[in-house]
């Protein structure tokens, strides 16, 4: 029971030390956490689906809120977007970070973006990962906005 109580306050200490250490000091952070023996996911983004556009093609790219760091584009990772049209699929696995590594209690947030040129970018709609999720199958959640619908297919997986 004791050494159950010294990983838990090793674990919150260790992950208070993010604010303090910033990026850097996140990864080694989260490493003190995981052989603390708190529980960690990872979140494999898989698919992007197009029930319908915002408007002709859309120009999509995805970004996640990254903690420290706020929001970061993703995917995809070779170029500044992805054209998509209706019933089309695109693979996420070209994403910056194919895959991120969260704390069962923790959640990651997802926007989805039109890229325009002529105007600012219109947000496709957005969706968030719960690291208590069920691991080993794949998840799908279908988002919304500026008259588009996407379905976005992603796993978890213990870390």
């Amino acid at each position: 029971m004791a050494i159950r109580r010294l990983a838990g306050v090793t674990a919150a200490a260790a992950l208070g030390l993010t604010s303090l250490l910033g990026a850097s000091g996140a990864a080694q952070a989260a490493e003190v956490a995981r052989s603390a023996g708190a529980g960690y996911v990872k979140i494999n983004l898989v698919q992007l689906y197009c029930e319908n556009p915002s408007e002709g093609d859309d120009e999509a790219y995805l970004n996640v809120n990254a903690p420290d760091q706020g929001w970061k584009k993703i995917w995809p990772g070779s170029s500044s977007y992805n054209t998509i049209a209706r019933g089309q699929t695109r693979s996420l696995s070209d994403a910056n970070w194919g895959y991120l590594t969260i704390a069962t209690g923790e959640e990651r947030q997802f926007q989805l973006w039109d890229h325009d040129n002529t105007s600012s970018d219109d947000d496709l709609g957005e969706f968030t990962v719960h690291g208590a999720e069920e691991t080993g199958k794949v998840h799908e959640v279908t988002i919304h906005g500026s008259g588009a619908t996407y379905v976005i297919k992603y796993s978890l997986q213990a870390a």
